[in-house]
């Protein structure tokens, strides 16, 4: 709570108008106003004052509790932030960082996730300008953090942070220079070195594991402009994924849908691209389905031991795979489409 805050609460608890407390302390009734809407500060000079007036120390009138106190709050913090994992609500994560870093002056932890906050809504933002300041506001953060932490974790998550938004600003120079400050990959992983570790099933499931979290990171850095590097995807999801119960890579699927109608659209081949879109809409569909169990349990013999726990999902924003489908299939890239039956169809259901 800011000071303003709190003179606004006692205030209140006193039953006092602005107008009255402005009197009291000889200052304008505006310039309580901007206290209280956390314009500004009032003098050190009324400290002294305003304790008098409200019966209350100093801690208690500038907010200095103890560290049990301090120590609760920041808790309650972090656990409203991770609840945002949750949820997927992009806007309450932000919200709760910057709190956080007026509340805790250099937390380094917060500042870094208040640049990836500030980093990601800028994708939102319609115009240019817009989109270029939170990006701008995200580099400075994570070069604060950068410059000032000691935490291996947090700082390595701000490198990774910062070369990837000059990056996009096109400020490749720059981005290569913090690059260099990323730590190189340990020979052998804290993976890798867990399997030595385990026998029979435990480890059989930890190798199972490794496969899921190789398969995904082989997807990521997979090109997909041409229409052979979108089916040679899907031909590797169908390799691990026999059965076709592809649990959490429908959404994979949906994507690659799009992006192969996108490629039909650009070769005129109109019933194709509408084919394609009606698959992806089927993955999009299913993936939300199964969005709304607890766990995602693979039956394909090469998973049949891993299941994911979708209480511990990370969600990443609050629209349903089908809702992001639907906005992106009216896009203007699909306009050629609109004089078919099937299309309108397809984005009116």
């Amino acid at each position: 709570m800011t000071i303003g805050e709190k003179i606004k609460e006692l205030r209140i608890k006193n039953d006092l108008t602005q107008e009255k407390l402005a009197d009291y302390l000889f200052v304008s009734y505006q310039a309580v106003s901007k206290w209280e809407c956390g314009l500004s500060n009032p003098d050190l000079s009324l400290i002294g004052p305003l304790t008098k007036l409200f019966n209350v120390t100093a801690d208690e009138l500038l907010c200095i509790t103890s560290k049990d106190k301090v120590d609760e709050r920041y808790n309650e913090l972090k656990k409203l932030y991770n609840e945002t994992w949750r949820t997927g609500s992009l806007e309450d994560r932000f919200e709760i960082c910057k709190k956080a870093v007026i509340e805790y002056p250099g937390d380094m932890f917060f500042l870094c996730e208040l640049g990836y906050c500030e980093a990601m809504l800028s994708f939102s933002y319609e115009s240019d300008e817009d989109y270029n300041a939170a990006q701008e506001r995200a580099i400075k953060l994570f070069a604060r953090v950068i410059e000032d932490c000691t935490d291996t974790i947090i700082r390595n998550s701000a490198i990774s942070g910062i070369v990837q938004y000059l990056s996009y600003q096109k400020r490749y120079a720059e981005a290569r220079k913090y690059l260099e400050l990323y730590p190189e990959d340990t020979i052998i992983s804290k993976d890798d070195l867990l399997e030595y570790c385990l026998v029979g099933k435990e480890k059989e499931k930890h190798h199972q594991k490794q496969l899921f979290n190789q398969l995904n990171s082989l997807l990521r850095v997979m090109n997909e402009n041409e229409m052979y590097q979108i089916e040679t995807k899907e031909k590797i999801i169908d390799l691990i994924i026999t059965d076709k119960n592809y649990l959490c890579f429908h959404q994979d699927l949906n994507y690659l849908n799009i992006k192969k109608a996108s490629l039909f659209v650009k070769q005129k081949e109109y019933l194709k691209a509408i084919e394609c879109l009606k698959t992806a809409k089927e993955h999009a569909i299913k993936y939300d389905e199964l969005m709304k169990q607890d766990k995602h349990i693979f039956t394909t013999p090469f998973l049949n031991l891993y299941d994911i726990d979708l209480k511990e999902f990370v969600r990443t924003g609050e629209k349903t795979e089908l809702e992001e489908f639907m906005k992106d299939v009216k896009d203007k890239r699909f306009a050629p489409l609109n004089n078919f039956d099937e299309y309108q169809k397809l984005i009116s259901d």
